[in-house]
């Protein structure tokens, strides 16, 4: 059978599948089994290769029972070198490295060279004394006091790096509330190092990696990586990095222990496996680092309990994002890396949970194409307008169409950010950024400081002016013209997308007002602040797709009486809109 009749095949299983089973979990649950390898490793396969038409690349793992189900990678590791991802190639799991954090201090609490109720004073230099009050234990479950943003510690001194820390006023009793903190996890790994009298990242490698059998596992800027399969993470807006590049300057203590390992699937499935023994941690030591505190927040883990107990955690940083879920009365583990931005791994990991259970699906499950036949969507690609400067480019990537908006309306059509609906914008927010670049092109920065955040440098906007505006300049040439490329606004802020027409090129600035005041002012500001994947379905439509919430309605191809593409039609709320195609 071809392979894409296949697909279509598989897909369709998939849907039906997660709907059907909502039906007989009850039945499943009381008959392990019925559960017993219910899932084959076609249907998850079927679910990802749709997920990878929406733009999903990565490497996905689940095991069951001690044997692996799926282990396969989707999309490209390296987008310049047509690299495809695979169980072997190595990602960042940023925050899900709290974990293993957390099993160097417990390794540590079994050795004796500590106990997790002592005061943080007790192990780390110059803790003030109105923080000693705060427990190891406090530190692991996120229960310290301590404000999320509290921030600090560049470099390697870890006596500045405490006094960075806990500069911030404390907002809570240690254990009254929960409030993930990352410098928590910072500073635990300085504890590591001064319980062990060696560095937190060799204690991982000897007392983690080593007896786990994680070969393939480091942290960022480690040397052994230079030879190895190793993603490219791409994040909107943002340029790529390699997953063993530091994402913040150096692994120094604004970001030891709270993230930086770098690691494969497959080595997240031995890391399971040595969970579930005493290779690790003793059995007394794994019952005390999954005791919940709060918010079913343990020591490093998740804990959950419903529909299945599951532990593990997430993890998201420029490029990279990571969920593992492990779940030990079921001797089962989903592990789901990915080097892209604009999907969320949680989603994608509970609906393979939904396919590996027999749950219903939690979260909506990408469309696949409706028909067989083959489409030539080359001939889709161009742009389509309805106006001057309402725009949308479509060209092919991957397996699907990308829509790129230039507009504001253009923007409101293709918005489907997981994270946040879109708003109208402040048109008046519009006009001061336009007027914000004319008159730093004229050498003029007394508008960019009347107006910016107060914690925004007060000589920055003579830097504008001095330094970096000619700076670009000299790149793209004298400036012509500015026009609104896009806008939107969320929770109080606008941003404003400027395409600036320049002598040699149009580079975007991205401008974002908090309230009336400017908070970003970016002169290498991305191409478009909304882009929609599709693909080609049945009767001529294009299936759009959003990972939360609302699905965007369908576009319908509208064709001409020689059957060329002549516009597209988009509906939904309010009236359709039709964007047609332009001349090249």
């Amino acid at each position: 059978m071809p392979r894409a009749c296949l697909s279509l095949l598989l897909a369709f299983f998939i849907v039906t599948a997660l709907s059907a089973r909502a039906k007989t979990h009850e039945a499943s649950v009381n008959s392990p089994s019925l559960l017993a390898g219910a899932v084959s490793p076609d249907a998850l396969h079927a679910y990802l290769e749709a997920c990878e038409s929406f733009g999903f690349s990565g490497s996905v793992l689940v095991a069951r029972g001690g044997k692996k189900i799926l282990s396969e990678g989707f999309g490209l590791a390296d987008r310049d070198k047509k690299v495809r991802n695979d169980p072997a190639t190595c990602f960042e799991i940023a925050s899900a490295t709290k974990s293993f954090t957390a099993i160097a201090v417990l390794q540590l609490a079994q050795a004796g060279k500590l106990a997790l109720d002592d005061s943080i004073a007790k192990h780390l230099p110059g803790v003030p004394k109105g923080m000693a009050d705060i427990t190891i234990r406090h530190l692991l479950n996120h229960t310290s006091g301590m404000p999320r943003s509290a921030a600090g510690g560049h470099g390697d001194d870890l006596e500045k790096a405490v006094a960075g820390y806990f500069s911030t006023p404390r907002a809570h009793k240690p254990g009254a509330t929960y409030e993930y903190w990352n410098g928590g996890y910072a500073l635990l790994a300085g504890i590591v190092e001064r319980a062990s009298g060696t560095t937190y990242m060799a204690w991982c490698h000897e007392h983690i990696f080593d007896p786990a059998g994680m070969k393939t596992s480091g942290f960022t800027g480690e040397k052994q990586f230079e030879s190895t399969d190793v993603a490219i993470g791409y994040e909107l807006g943002k340029p790529p990095r390699r997953a063993d590049e530091h994402p913040y300057d150096t692994y120094g203590w604004q970001y030891r222990g709270m993230g930086g390992i770098v690691t494969t699937v497959e080595d997240m499935y031995r890391f399971d496996r040595a969970l579930r023994s005493e290779v690790l941690l003793t059995k007394k030591w794994r019952a005390e680092m999954l005791k919940p505190a709060l918010e079913n927040y343990a020591c490093g883990f998740e804990v959950i309990d419903k529909p299945q107990k599951r532990i593990g955690h997430g993890g998201d940083v420029r490029g990279f994002h990571a969920q593992y879920a492990l779940f030990p009365e079921d001797d089962a583990a989903i592990i789901v890396l990915c080097n892209v931005s604009g999907v969320p791994t949680w989603a994608v990991a509970e609906n393979l949970q939904a396919l590996l259970f027999g749950n219903p699906a939690r979260y909506p499950i990408p469309p696949t194409a409706e028909s067989a036949k083959a489409t030539d969507v080359t001939k889709l690609v161009g742009t389509y307008a309805s106006s001057p400067d309402e725009q949308i480019a479509v060209r092919v990537e991957g397996n699907a169409l990308l829509l790129s908006a230039a507009g504001v309306e253009a923007t409101r059509i293709l918005w489907t950010d997981t994270t946040s609906s879109w708003k109208e914008p402040d048109r008046e927010r519009i006009e001061s950024a336009k007027k914000l670049v004319e008159s730093v092109s004229h050498g003029d920065p007394e508008p960019l400081r009347r107006c910016m955040n107060p914690t925004i440098p007060a000589d920055w906007p003579d830097e504008v002016v001095s330094t970096m505006w000619p700076k670009h300049v000299e790149k793209w040439g004298e400036l012509k013209s500015v026009r609104v490329a896009s806008a939107t606004a969320d929770a109080g802020s606008t941003t404003v997308l400027l395409a600036l027409e320049h002598a040699r090129g149009n580079p975007r600035l991205k401008i974002v007002f908090q309230g009336d005041r400017l908070q970003i002012f970016d002169l290498a500001g991305p191409e478009s602040l909304a882009s929609s994947l599709a693909i080609v379905g049945k009767n001529d439509r294009l299936l759009r797709f959003a990972w939360t919430g609302e699905q965007p309605s369908p576009i319908t191809i509208v064709r001409d009486a020689s059957h060329a593409v002549t516009a597209l039609r988009f509906e939904g709320k309010g009236p359709a809109q039709v964007f047609k195609r332009q001349k090249d």
